[in-house]
């Protein structure tokens, strides 16, 4: 029960992030499709990553990230949120992370 609300609220911010960034605030209430397909793909850090950019995902090893976008302008990146923190959002690479499968556990 506790992971629902938490997935609530995860792709909730995920779709208030997305139409600020495109639209603005004031259309955030018309909005009436997903934007994204749950349930999201999961991936496990292998290393720290610090971020060069602005756009880029900062995390720890370990961290668990959800996959937001797979198919990114450069193929060896992927954009993703923390599970832990769905305010921690970006880019991310590829070779850093392990897909989970669906059944897997952290």
């Amino acid at each position: 029960m506790e992971k629902d609300m938490q997935w609530k609220k995860i792709k909730l911010l995920l779709k208030q992030q997305d139409l600020e960034r495109k639209h603005g605030t004031l259309l955030i209430r018309f909005l009436h499709k997903p934007l994204l397909q749950f349930p999201l793909r999961r991936c496990r850090a292998l290393y720290d990553c610090e971020a060069d950019n602005d756009d880029e995902l900062t995390f720890e090893e370990g961290d668990i990230i959800l996959v937001v976008n797979e198919e990114t302008e450069d193929e060896n990146w992927m954009e993703g949120v923390l599970e832990a923190d769905a305010s921690r959002r970006g880019l991310f690479p590829v070779s850093f992370v392990h897909m989970l499968d669906e059944d897997e556990e952290d």
